[in-house]
């Protein structure tokens, strides 16, 4: 009788010992369990973008920890942290807390506004010179790749970082200001605000022009004025004479005689009447030659401010490659304002159709011409 008391014992033990090591070592047990539900978490922050949050599991509770970009960002990982299923549910092994005493919310930056924004740029003796203020160090990498290309130049780098709500915009038109300033023997940039200006020396016509026509195809909400002279001759480039700059702009009045490209609404295709004007206007436009003609993008009101922007800067595009390609005498150089300058009522379709337009005007005239 004891022997078999013994024995039962003795299967009970064994069966406890088992039925343990099962628990603690096999597909249940709490080491496998919280490595599957910290491959649960991880997956549920990368499916609702957050990956700058680190899950670690604590039992059934996640850790979390990171820099978060806000608040909002913070309450999405813990979200997603507490629908991460492990084996069996909430019951065996799903997520029960989450502990985000660990994230760290990244202060929004202070931007400094575009009128008080200032930066330089110079390239003098090999060397590229950089002052003022950059957006970012993402912006100051950039700019520096646009006027270095595959070969980085020597670098002098005193600019400060000073975060810019335009900074998108303006990485796109530096990029076109440095790569023309590479293009240059010597030269300078100097922005104050939306306005940007750039002068220096090329070692010839021929690269002072292609600076120009980078320039030219520059986009953004900033002006450009640039002042580019040659090695053989010193003298500013486009700077024609008073009587040049009147028969110029007498064929730009007679050629466009009261008559505007007008499109579509959201288009920049040319119809074939438009194509016909710009052959006309090309033909009378021929005492312009030498000089330069700003090709202006307009829009009607409809749709978001910077989407119409970019349909300004697109019509004006498409103008300019039709008459360089017909073969145009003058410099064209592109500026897109967007609906930022009707000539009519965006209240009527008639005066919306008027408002989608392109404008002529001579470099250096401030009015636009009739």
């Amino acid at each position: 009788m004891a022997g078999s008391v013994f024995v039962r014992a003795s299967i009970s033990a064994i069966g406890f010992t088992l039925f343990s090591a099962v628990c603690v070592f096999g597909p249940f047990g709490a080491p496998k369990i919280e490595e599957k539900l910290a491959a649960a978490a991880r997956s549920g922050l990368r499916s609702v973008g957050e990956a700058w949050a680190i899950a670690d599991p604590d039992g059934q509770v996640i850790r979390l920890s990171g820099i978060a970009p806000d608040e909002a960002a913070r309450r999405r990982a813990i979200e997603a942290s507490l629908k991460a299923v492990g084996p069996g549910g909430r019951a065996l092994g799903g997520v029960t807390r989450v502990d985000s005493s660990g994230v760290v919310i990244a202060r929004a930056p202070k931007f400094v506004a575009l009128d008080d924004f200032q930066f330089e740029a110079a390239f003098r003796d090999g060397v590229l010179s950089l002052a003022g203020m950059t957006p970012s160090d993402d912006a100051r990498r950039a700019v520096v790749a646009a006027f270095a290309g595959d070969e980085p130049p020597s670098l002098d780098d005193k600019s400060k970082t000073a975060p810019l709500a335009e900074e998108a915009a303006w990485v796109a038109t530096m990029d076109a200001v440095l790569r023309a300033l590479s293009m240059l023997d010597v030269g300078e940039v100097r922005q104050s605000g939306a306005a940007i200006a750039i002068s220096g020396s090329a070692k010839d016509a021929a690269a002072a022009e292609a600076a120009e026509s980078v320039i030219a195809g520059a986009q953004g909400a900033f002006t450009i004025d640039a002042r580019l002279s040659t090695s053989e001759t010193g003298a500013p480039r486009d700077i024609p004479a008073t009587d040049d700059v009147k028969a110029c702009q007498d064929a730009i009045n007679r050629a466009r005689n009261s008559r505007r490209l007008e499109f579509r609404q959201n288009s920049a295709l040319l119809g074939a009447e438009d194509r016909a004007f710009l052959e006309a206007f090309a033909r009378e436009t021929a005492p312009c030659a030498g000089q330069t003609i700003i090709v202006e993008g307009h829009t009607d009101w409809d749709g978001a401010r910077e989407a119409n922007l970019a349909l300004s800067a697109r019509r004006a595009e498409a103008v300019k490659a039709y008459l360089v390609a017909i073969g145009s005498g003058a410099a064209l150089e592109i500026r897109a304002f967007g609906e930022t300058r009707p000539v009519a009522s965006n209240r009527t379709v008639a005066g919306r159709a008027r408002n989608r337009r392109i404008d002529f005007v001579l470099a250096g005239n401030d009015q636009e011409s009739d």
